[in-house]
């Protein structure tokens, strides 16, 4: 990744090329059946949604998670990809050709490459636009309900911050780790 500060709002846009080098090295080099797990961030613009749409695709499950020890207000996640069905190393020269635009496009001022499959296309796909919304909505909800909890801490400086505990308990619970004795 790369800082960002400053540009939050602009996070996805900015590391899109990345996640399309992240995802065609995966495709080089995971074999059939291999797990892929690629760090995002927010998926909304159609060039992200077709990138997690093309894992859905290619692989036998896919999971996109917000690990407990994240933290809640910023909107990274996670895409976890299990079994690649097969390699298809069509995808693999098409996401090649899409990555070589961006070199071309560079000396272009304003453009951009926007979409790299149809959203009618995706729209088809009843399954997948309903997890990814799904998925988005979740986010956005405990998104700003962290924000909120933490302008309270900004506005009322000596408010204690009882959660803590119960998150540690949350993280060991869920990583099916028990609490030594004291």
């Amino acid at each position: 990744g790369f800082d960002v500060r400053g540009r939050e709002s602009q996070q996805e846009i900015l590391m899109k090329r990345l996640l399309l080098c992240q995802i065609i090295t995966m495709f080089m080099t995971l074999q059939k059946d291999g797990d892929f797990v690629l760090k995002v961030f927010d998926i909304f613009t159609p060039f992200t949604a077709a990138l997690i749409w093309i894992l859905y695709r290619h692989f036998e499950k896919i999971c996109i998670i917000k690990p407990l020890p994240s933290r809640p207000a910023n909107s990274e996640r996670y895409v976890v990809c299990r079994n690649l069905k097969v390699h298809r190393p069509k995808i693999t020269t098409y996401l090649l050709e899409v990555n070589r635009k961006f070199d071309e496009i560079r000396t272009s001022d304003g453009q951009d490459i926007n979409e790299i499959v149809e959203f009618e296309v995706m729209k088809k796909d009843e399954e997948f636009m309903n997890y990814l919304e799904t998925s988005n909505m979740k986010t956005a909800v405990m998104q700003t309900n962290a924000i909120k909890e933490l302008q309270k801490y900004i506005d009322e400086p000596d408010l204690e911050m009882p959660k803590q505990d119960e998150y540690r308990r949350l993280c060991l619970q869920e990583w099916g780790i028990t609490k030594a004795e004291e």
